[in-house]
C-alpha cells in the first residue's frame, strides 16, 4: 500500500501542469492535472490561498495556485471522497468519502485530527458550522448529522429525506442546515431538531447541489432536471428558475458577491447567472466531460473539476 501512496504522491507532483488552454475551443486560463480520475469535490481558502479538491481516486490534494504549485496530497480515505470544505478559519479541512466517513485535517500541521464515523453508508456531502466548531453532513442513509468538530463526537441527527442525500449547506447564522437529494426536495433544517423543517418542491428529479447565498437570504438548488432555482428564504418562494444545461446540473456555487451564480453541468459546460434577473450571462466552455465540481476563487475567478480529470480556472467577465 505504501508503494501505491508514494506513486499517487509522485504522479500528482510531476502532473501538476498549470497552462494556457490547450485549444482553440477552451476558454479557461489555467489547466491542472494531478488527479487519477473524476474530480468532484472543490474549496477554495482565502485565508491559505489553496484551492483544496478530491475526487474519485480517493485522495484530496491542495495547490496554491498563486505560487502554481502543488502542496500536499492528503491520504486516508479507502473509497470516492465526494466533498470538501473549508472550516471558516481556514486552517481546517473536511472530507467526505464514500467510504463512509468524514475526515478533518489540520492543514499548518499536516495532519488528521479527526476521522467521523456513524453514517452507515457513503458520505456524500459536508459543510461546516459559521463559528468552525461543528460540521453537518449528508450521505446515502438519507440522514442529516452535525457533528463536534474538535472531538469527532456525534452531536445529533437532525432529520431524514425519503431517500439518498447528495448536498448538505449551513446557513450563515448557523441556526439552520439546508438538505437535497433524491427525494426532490430541499428541505431545510433547525439545528437544534426542535422544529419541523420546511420543505421546499419545484424540482422534477434528484437535487445534486444546494447552497446559500452569504446573507442567507436566498438558497440555490441545481439538479437532474437540467435547472437551478432560486428560493426566498424562509418563504421558500421561487425567485428565479434557472434553464438553460441540457444535461443535469452538478453544483451551483454563489460569487462572493452573490450578484452570480455558477452552474456546473454533464452537458461539460459551465454557466453563469445573474442572479437578480435570472438571465444567462457567460457559458463557460473547455472541459472534455461533466463538470462535477465549483469554487468561487474571487468575483473574477472560477475554479471547475470535471469528469476529464483536470481542474480549470476561469476569467469571469
Amino acid at each position: 500500500m505504501k508503494y501505491v501512496l508514494l506513486f499517487l504522491s509522485l504522479l500528482a507532483y510531476f502532473s501538476f501542469n498549470p497552462g494556457k488552454a490547450e485549444d482553440a475551443k477552451d476558454a479557461s486560463i489555467h489547466t491542472y492535472r494531478g488527479h487519477a480520475g473524476t474530480v468532484i469535490g472543490l474549496d477554495w481558502s482565502p485565508q491559505q490561498m489553496l484551492l483544496a479538491s478530491s475526487g474519485l481516486d480517493q485522495t484530496v490534494m491542495l495547490r496554491d495556485l498563486e505560487q502554481q504549485r502543488f502542496v500536499k496530497s492528503c491520504f486516508g480515505h479507502t473509497n470516492y471522497v465526494y466533498c470538501v470544505a473549508w472550516n471558516p478559519a481556514g486552517d481546517r479541512l473536511a472530507s467526505a468519502s464514500y467510504d463512509g466517513t468524514i475526515r478533518i485535517w489540520d492543514i499548518a500541521e499536516r495532519t488528521l485530527t479527526q476521522t467521523l464515523t456513524g453514517h452507515s453508508g457513503p458520505v456524500m456531502s459536508v459543510s461546516w458550522s459559521p463559528d468552525g466548531k461543528k460540521v453537518a453532513s449528508g450521505g446515502k442513509d438519507k440522514s442529516v448529522r452535525i457533528w463536534n468538530a474538535e472531538t469527532g463526537e456525534l452531536v445529533r441527527t437532525v432529520g431524514e429525506h425519503t431517500d439518498i442525500i447528495i448536498s448538505v449547506a449551513w446557513h450563515p447564522d448557523g441556526q439552520r442546515i439546508a438538505s437535497g437529494g433524491f427525494d426532490n426536495v430541499v428541505r431545510v433544517w433547525d439545528v437544534d431538531g426542535k422544529e419541523e423543517p420546511l420543505v421546499w418542491s419545484g424540482h422534477t428529479q434528484p437535487i445534486e447541489s444546494v447552497a446559500w447565498n452569504s446573507t442567507g437570504t436566498e438558497l440555490a438548488s441545481g439538479g437532474r432536471d437540467n435547472k437551478a432555482i432560486i428560493w426566498s428564504y424562509p418563504t421558500g418562494k421561487k425567485l428565479q428558475l434557472l434553464e438553460g444545461h441540457t444535461a443535469r446540473i452538478e453544483c451551483v456555487r454563489w460569487s462572493d458577491d452573490d450578484t452570480r451564480l455558477a452552474t456546473s453541468s454533464q452537458d461539460n459546460t459551465i454557466n453563469i447567472w445573474k442572479t437578480s434577473t435570472g438571465e444567462l450571462s457567460q457559458t463557460l466552455s473547455g472541459h472534455q466531460s461533466a463538470v462535477r465540481g465549483l469554487s468561487w476563487i474571487n468575483n473574477h475567478e472560477l475554479a471547475s473539476g470535471s469528469e476529464d480529470e483536470t481542474i480549470k480556472i476561469w476569467k469571469i467577465e
